[in-house]
């Protein structure tokens, strides 16, 4: 009886010890392969969290066009410019490379140097919809971007 009370109590320690942090969020080495077959083509913001603010409606005038080059064609409709993208060895984060000086050109407010450098994860992506996650979220606090982009 003794042995069977020890045990119940190293049980429940065990258990106790499990933390439940798990926000729902894929960990950063948990995103899908994509082929960047898949992604090629013009896509539009369609949404854009940010430190945990909702900030769709300051990049939803843009879209995103992903060449086969690596070009990355950005354009608020009157204006464009061109970065460029690359895509992991794995295959699944993807990286935005946007000049600053060429960004202020057509987004005086700063919004898309948001989407440049730091890794997005992707979360889904089907014909039309692509999720992506910030990767490595160099902020102190526990809020990782999300970004969505539906096929124009």
């Amino acid at each position: 009886m003794k042995k069977l009370w020890i045990l119940n109590i190293f049980v429940l320690a065990l258990l106790a010890s499990c933390s439940d942090d798990d926000d729902g969020s894929p960990a950063p080495d948990d995103g899908i392969a994509v082929n960047s077959d898949d992604f090629i083509g013009v896509w539009e913001v369609t949404r854009f969290i940010d430190d945990g603010d909702d900030e769709t409606d300051d990049l939803d005038d843009f879209t995103l066009e992903f060449l086969d080059n690596n070009d990355l064609v950005i354009s608020n409709g009157s204006q464009s410019i061109t970065a460029s993208w690359s895509l992991s060895s794995d295959g699944k984060r993807l990286t935005l490379n946007i000049d600053d000086d060429d960004a202020n050109q057509i987004d005086p407010n700063d919004e898309l140097e948001e989407l440049d450098d730091d890794p997005w994860i992707f979360v889904s992506l089907t014909g039309q919809v692509m999720n992506l996650l910030e990767y490595d979220d160099d902020d102190d606090d526990d809020d990782r971007d999300e970004l969505t982009l539906t096929r124009v």
